[in-house]
């Protein structure tokens, strides 16, 4: 491509982008993303805390708990008779009025009961046992009595507290010591090589944190890049059914025209992005501090998430994003100038809508075969594919799980394929953009291509004669 091709290409980009931003439903839109990204973290703590204070008010139906402690089997004595009591829970006033007790009669007999007499009405059983997992904790109330699924719900959160609570205490150990018996072993496997040296076996499998990142961020990118791409593609469209572009084209080369339309709406895309992500934050730290507890992002992802999200990680993250936005965006613009009608604008994305479904698809394919196997063809192939990496590799940037060298040997593919990419509809843009009639199909686009490749090498052989 020569330079004269972009010849006048940052004069369609900053008029572009100025009327982008002026325009009264991309205004109305951020304006909405933002007014949502502001009050999504403080409604999100109100219903957090509003789960978690259900029935905490006053228990009004329950009179009597009948406990049942199966325990002894499991252990050679119970719970209950190596000091389980719920003194703490008892002594809340949501519990004021309630009586506690060992049930004296079989269990069965009290079930039947609470299913046909009315004097169980306000009555619930709770009974601890050894199920497959372990402890089950089984809390049941009358089925036609008083009682309440909030207040069952409540109960039975409480008695799991105390027996949580009592388990700690038995160890007789610290709390420092209990995280230390809490904390997770990881298995290293190493061999000896050839020079004496010792080779790890790498773990790749991720955790379920790291797992809800990279499909959390990858339906972040697909979101903004489909939305800035048909924002590119509708763009080009308009401007060719109203015939705006004929008259561009008599002063702006056509390559200078797609690469300043497709690189301003992109922009004007990222922006909204990037004021959402600050909102979302700024909203989520102002939360924290006003209600003085944990904020909800914090309550949510582990600590130990945090330590790969460093300014390096992110920025060679956001530079990847990006090369995967330019990538459609310029697939969106060819789309565009295959149609000639706003009306044949859904039909001439369906490349694009292709590209995108398969790009995401392959992602959360990857993201289930690392949180279940680790690294394994499929994962490699993901990282690479210029369709897939932009919505896989950041993710796994950002939670520790690609190496750095992958994450560059990726950047570089992309960079290639939108090299590529601008070349390809660099050769055949004047045509299509002149385009008018039924939008033209993958074919056709291919065989006009290598038409005017053959005609370029002709003309070029001819100067050199």
């Amino acid at each position: 491509m020569k330079k004269s091709e972009f010849r006048g290409a940052a004069k369609v980009f900053s008029f572009t982008l100025i009327q982008t931003l002026k325009n009264r439903a991309y205004l109305v839109f951020t304006a909405l993303m933002v007014l949502f990204s502001a009050l999504s973290m403080p409604l999100m703590h109100a219903i957090q805390n509003m789960g978690e204070e259900s029935g905490v008010a006053k228990i009004e139906n329950i009179r009597q708990i009948l406990w049942y402690d199966e325990t002894e089997a499991l252990f050679g004595s119970s719970f209950t008779q190596m000091g389980l009591q719920f003194t703490k829970m008892l002594a809340e006033p949501a519990f004021s009025g309630v009586t506690f007790e060992e049930a004296e009669l079989p269990y069965e007999t009290v079930l039947s009961a609470l299913k046909e007499d009315e004097a169980y009405a306000h009555t619930v059983i709770a009974r601890l046992f050894s199920g497959e997992l372990g402890l089950t904790l089984e809390v049941v109330r009358p089925v036609a009595g008083a009682v309440t699924e909030d207040e069952g719900d409540y109960l039975a959160d409480k008695m799991t507290e105390s027996i949580v609570a009592f388990k700690e205490e038995a160890t007789g150990l610290t709390k420092s010591q209990q995280e230390v018996l809490k904390t997770q072993v990881s298995l290293l496997v190493q061999r000896e090589d050839e020079n004496g040296s010792l080779k790890a076996k790498e773990d790749t499998v991720i955790s379920n944190a790291q797992y809800w990142i990279i499909y959390g961020l990858a339906f972040v990118v697909m979101l903004v890049s489909t939305i800035a791409s048909s924002q590119v593609a509708s763009s080009i469209v308009v401007d060719k059914s109203t015939r705006v572009v004929e008259y561009l084209l008599t002063s702006v080369r056509p390559m200078a025209l797609v690469v300043g339309k497709t690189l301003a709406m992109l922009l004007a895309s990222i922006g909204q992005m990037f004021v959402m992500i600050a909102i979302l934050l700024t909203s989520n730290w102002l939360t924290g501090r006003i209600s003085g507890e944990e904020s909800f992002l914090q309550g949510i992802l582990p600590e130990g998430i945090w330590s790969n999200i460093t300014p390096l990680n992110l920025l060679v993250s956001a530079i990847m994003i990006c090369l995967g936005f330019l990538f459609y965006a310029v697939l969106a613009a060819m789309c565009g100038a295959m149609a000639s009608r706003i009306e044949q604008t859904q039909e001439s994305l369906m490349l694009l809508t292709v590209s995108n479904c398969v790009g995401i698809y392959l992602a959360v394919m990857a993201a289930n075969e690392l949180q279940i196997s680790g690294k394994g063809a499929l994962v490699t192939f993901t990282m690479f594919f210029p369709l897939s990496s932009p919505y896989l590799m950041p993710g796994m940037l950002l939670t520790g799980s690609a190496a750095w060298g992958n994450a560059l040997v990726s950047i570089l593919l992309l960079l290639v394929v939108d090299a590529l990419l601008f070349k390809f509809v660099a050769t055949i843009y004047e045509l299509l953009i002149t385009h008018n009639g039924s939008p033209i199909k993958g074919k056709e686009l291919l065989g006009i291509y290598k038409s005017l490749k053959k005609e370029h090498k002709k003309g070029e052989a001819g100067c050199t004669r």
